[in-house]
């Protein structure tokens, strides 16, 4: 599991470090560790790559609130911990969606208490969402926000609420790699998102604001999916 630690004090940085390492050793998880000393830095050519993000609020160059905000930007699913002293920016935290708080000094005993939930959320995070790579880039999408996905000329290509991507992949392959029970394919081209399938409208399913055609050896099984879903 990679972690990034937002955190401009040396000793304080160290000290997770160390606690990471001893939770890992007593939990029997690896953890690749990566420290920032400031927000500038960690979001300059950022990429999805983290499972967790330790940050720090107040840093000399950059404020910790506001680097998250702009990090939600770019990634909205990446479990976020804050570790700090001002534990009256708590509520603020709801709107970039921390997941927790650590307030300083940190004992070991809190941090333990905190990680381990923080790696709850991990696990239920990966269930809903999905890395792939699109020019050399990773993208981490969230299942919801897939429409459908379409094969073209041997790519896969994802309609998604943020926009369209296309990756080296077969639909078989990326098939696996999402929910069953929240995905259908219409015909050999399209898989379905079923929680966006706002209509169908006799051999179309609109889906995302695009009609797709329902093919009739898929017909009986994909309105079985759709009806089970719903």
């Amino acid at each position: 599991m990679n972690v990034a630690v937002v955190e401009d004090e040396e000793a304080v940085a160290r000290q997770l470090g160390d606690y990471i390492a001893r939770y890992g050793k007593e939990k029997n998880i690896s953890f690749d560790v990566v420290r920032f000393p400031d927000g500038i830095d960690f979001l300059n050519g950022y990429k999805p790559v983290y499972d967790v993000v330790l940050m720090d609020i107040e840093m000399p160059h950059s404020n910790g609130m506001r680097v998250a905000h702009k990090l939600r930007k770019l990634d909205k699913t990446v479990c976020l911990v804050f570790v700090t002293n001002l534990a009256q920016y708590a509520i603020e935290g709801y709107a970039v969606s921390a997941t927790d708080y650590i307030v300083k000094p940190v004992s070991y005993e809190a941090f333990a208490f905190h990680f381990e939930k923080a790696l709850g959320a991990v696990s239920r995070n990966e269930k809903k969402t999905v890395s792939i790579t699109v020019s050399k880039e990773i993208v981490r999408i969230d299942t919801d926000d897939i429409y459908y996905l379409e094969v073209a000329n041997h790519a896969v290509v994802y309609h998604t609420a943020r926009g369209v991507y296309e990756t080296w992949d077969s639909l078989s392959n990326a098939e696996k790699n999402l929910p069953a029970e929240q995905f259908a394919r219409c015909n050999n081209c399209f898989l379905v998102n079923l929680r966006n399938v706002r209509e169908v409208r006799g051999d179309m399913a609109v889906v995302g604001g695009d009609e797709l055609k329902i093919s009739r050896n898929k017909k009986k099984s994909f309105l079985a999916a759709l009806t089970l879903y719903v």
